[in-house]
């Protein structure tokens, strides 16, 4: 393992995150206005076209509906046709003809149903059961809230429009709750360098400790074909926004003079209460017929620590047990 080009990657990457501070702040408050909330724009809302809307929207329920019947009592292996049939039907509800007052209706029910469908391709993919539960509680959460709407909607469409200020993006927000991490069974915790901070993982992973002063800490698994290093950044981060973050250290990753580089996927995740963004990527170091697959994590707490973890495996890529693994030991790191 390359320790010492771990080490070189970690100073790197806080010298790229100096450069990702936000303006400065005006220290003088006085001079602040309340900001005024911006009045919801008037829009078309004819009866005619709402009494429409109304009917096609309960037809595409409906079906929904039965659908989801039929995808709840159906078994895992087969559950991937069925899933394809909720999104179809999910797109009929964006391409649904509605009034302009009727279309946060349409927008909060897409959400309703992606959320639903999220849940079932965490079963499917078999995520741990506190992900798939955390999911399927945000999705009848989010159903209550589109239901409750509709309802106002078909009562008393404008007054309706005008009341509901909930954007989808806060909606969506709503669904990834964090929850508290709970030790699994046969786990252990492990001491991060230069923190209070632990971490946790199987306990018959091998845990090493490395670098200057031993500041970084790497876990492997029983039989050596997952590892997990890395440590505590002394040097926080100041990107404004999830795209940013995840930008640098895709940038990163492209500008190293690698022989062979190919992203496999960007994302940003919530793991019980740390919201961790990862790029997994393949790549070959030097010249050669080695490509190696990898996962470049960088983990939020919500105290405000931020640590900085690289996966490899010596499989052809990560298996679905890897990730799993991967996910509860970012999600454990804690006080």
């Amino acid at each position: 393992m390359k320790k010492s080009v771990f080490i070189v990657l970690v100073v790197i990457l806080i010298s790229l995150s100096a450069c990702g501070g936000g303006a400065g702040v005006n220290s003088d408050t006085s001079m602040e206005s309340t900001p005024m909330p911006t009045p919801k724009p008037i829009v078309a809302c004819p009866q005619e076209e709402v009494d429409v809307y109304i009917k096609e929207y309960g037809y595409i329920m409906e079906e929904w509906n039965d659908t989801y019947k039929i995808a709840q009592s159906t078994s895992r292996i087969s559950l991937g046709s069925v899933i394809g049939d909720l999104q179809s039907i999910k797109r009929e509800i964006s391409r649904l003809d509605a009034p302009e007052c009727a279309h946060y209706i349409s927008d909060i029910t897409s959400v309703a149903m992606e959320s639903s469908i999220d849940a079932l391709l965490s079963f499917l993919g078999q995520d741990g059961d506190s992900v798939v539960q955390r999911k399927l509680a945000g999705a009848t959460t989010t159903w209550e809230l589109v239901n409750s709407e509709f309802e106002n909607f078909k009562n008393s469409p404008v007054d309706a429009y005008m009341a509901f200020n909930l954007t989808t993006e806060e909606l969506e927000e709503s669904l990834n709750q964090p929850v508290d991490f709970v030790l699994p069974e046969n786990w252990v915790d492990s001491k991060i360098p230069k923190t209070d901070m632990v971490i946790s993982h199987p306990r018959d992973w091998d845990v090493v400790f490395f670098g200057e002063d031993d500041n970084f800490i790497l876990l492997k698994n029983d039989d050596g074909t997952l590892s997990i290093y890395g440590g505590y950044l002394e040097k926080s981060t100041d990107y404004t926004s999830d795209s940013g973050q995840l930008f640098a250290i895709q940038t990163y990753l492209e500008t190293e003079d690698y022989d062979y580089y190919n992203e496999r996927s960007a994302n940003v995740e919530v793991f019980s209460q740390n919201k961790v963004y990862m790029v997994e990527y393949s790549v070959r170091e030097d010249s050669g017929d080695d490509i190696e697959t990898k996962i470049l994590s960088y983990i939020f707490t919500p105290s405000g620590e931020q640590f900085f973890f690289e996966c490899e495996t010596t499989r052809d890529e990560f298996a679905q047990i890897d990730m799993l693994q991967i996910q509860e030991v970012f999600g454990s790191i804690r006080k």
